[in-house]
C-alpha cells in the first residue's frame, strides 16, 4: 500500500524581537524543495508572498541544504523588512506574528502574484541586503502625474530630529520616527511632514529633503541641521546654485516656493506648509524639467548599450 505524506501547512512567522522571518517547512514543500525562493511583500493589501526562484536571481534566498528532512523552519533576518512590514501594518514590532499561508498552482499564482506584485510600469523596488541574505518588497509608486500638479501640503512634526546623534547621518534601519510619522501624516490628511531639530530649525521631511526659493535662490537645510543628505539633493546641490543654510520655521513665509525631493519621487512642488502658502512654482518647474530631462537622457543611453 503507498502512503502518501502530507505536506504541512504553510507557515510563516515575523519575529519583530529577533529581527527575522520565520519559513516553515510547509512552505518550502509546498513549492517543491526549491533551492532558492524570494519574497514578495504588499504593504497596501497587508499580503506576503514566498515563490520559487532561481539561484541566480539576485533577490533569491538560498535554502539550507537538507532542509526537509533536518529542519522544521529557517530564518530569516532583515531588521528593516519585518519592522517596516510590522509597523505598517499596525503590529507591534515587538512581537511574533504567524501567519498560515495558501498555496497558488502556478497558473493561480501566476494571476494572484502578477495581481498584487506584478504592476512593474510604475512601481517602487525596495532591496534590503544584509550579510546573509537579499530580500526585495515591491508597492505601488503613488507618485502620479496628478500628484505632481497638485502638490504637497504638509505640516509640522511634533517630533524633533536630534542633530547632535551622528546616527541621523546615516543611511540605517532605524527608521521608527520617520515611518510612524508618515502614517500620521497621511492620517491627517497631509502628503508628508517635516521635522525641526531641538534648535527649531528646519530639518528633512519622514521621506524627503526640503528646499526652498526666495527671489530666485535656491536654499536648503544644511546637514548638520540633522538630515540624511539624499541623492536627489547632493544632485541638486552639485548641478545647482544651491544655499545651504539655517532655516528657522518662522521665516518660512519669507519664501515664494518649496520643493521635497527622493529618488523615487524626483522633485515634488510643496503648495502649503501649515498655514503658510507658496503661491509660486516658476523655479521649481524649471528644476523638475531639467531633471526629467537628465533621467530621460540616462535611460536612452542604456537602452543604446
Amino acid at each position: 500500500m503507498e502512503i502518501t505524506k502530507k505536506i504541512p501547512v504553510p507557515t510563516l512567522a515575523l519575529q519583530g524581537k529577533w529581527d527575522s522571518i520565520n519559513i516553515g517547512v510547509g512552505v518550502i514543500a509546498a513549492l517543491g524543495n526549491p533551492s532558492h525562493i524570494c519574497l514578495l511583500r504588499n504593504m497596501k493589501e497587508k499580503s506576503l508572498a514566498v515563490i520559487a526562484c532561481d539561484g541566480k536571481d539576485t533577490m533569491s534566498v538560498r535554502v539550507p541544504d537538507g532542509f526537509l528532512e533536518l529542519h522544521r523552519s529557517f530564518k530569516i533576518h532583515s531588521k528593516q523588512f519585518v519592522y517596516e512590514t510590522l509597523i505598517g501594518w499596525g503590529l507591534n514590532p515587538e512581537k511574533t506574528y504567524s501567519f498560515k499561508g495558501e498555496y497558488l498552482e502556478e497558473q493561480k499564482m501566476r494571476t494572484e502574484v502578477q495581481k498584487e506584485f506584478g504592476n512593474l510600469e510604475h512601481c517602487a523596488l525596495k532591496i534590503m541586503l544584509t550579510k546573509e541574505n537579499m530580500v526585495y518588497s515591491l508597492r505601488a509608486n503613488h507618485y502620479t502625474p496628478e500628484k505632481y500638479e497638485k502638490g504637497f501640503f504638509i505640516d509640522i512634526s511634533a517630533v524633533k530630529r536630534n542633530e547632535t546623534s551622528p546616527l541621523v547621518y546615516h543611511k540605517t534601519m532605524n527608521y521608527g520616527d520617520c515611518i510612524l510619522e508618515k502614517r500620521n501624516a497621511t492620517a491627517a490628511g497631509m502628503d508628508e511632514r517635516l521635522f525641526l531639530n531641538t534648535k527649531e530649525q528646519v530639518s528633512e521631511g519622514t521621506v524627503s529633503n526640503v528646499f526652498f526659493v526666495r527671489n530666485g535662490v535656491i536654499c536648503t537645510p544644511q546637514v548638520s541641521c540633522g538630515l540624511l543628505p539624499g541623492i536627489l539633493r547632493e544632485y541638486l546641490c552639485e548641478t545647482e546654485d544651491v544655499e545651504e543654510t539655517d532655516i528657522y520655521v518662522q521665516d518660512l513665509k519669507r519664501y515664494q516656493e518649496c520643493f521635497v525631493t527622493n529618488s523615487l519621487m524626483g522633485i515634488m512642488p510643496v503648495r502649503q506648509i501649515g498655514g503658510i502658502r507658496f503661491e509660486e512654482d516658476r523655479v521649481t518647474k524649471e528644476l523638475m524639467r531639467k531633471y526629467q530631462d537628465m533621467v530621460q537622457e540616462t535611460i536612452n543611453k542604456k537602452k543604446d548599450r
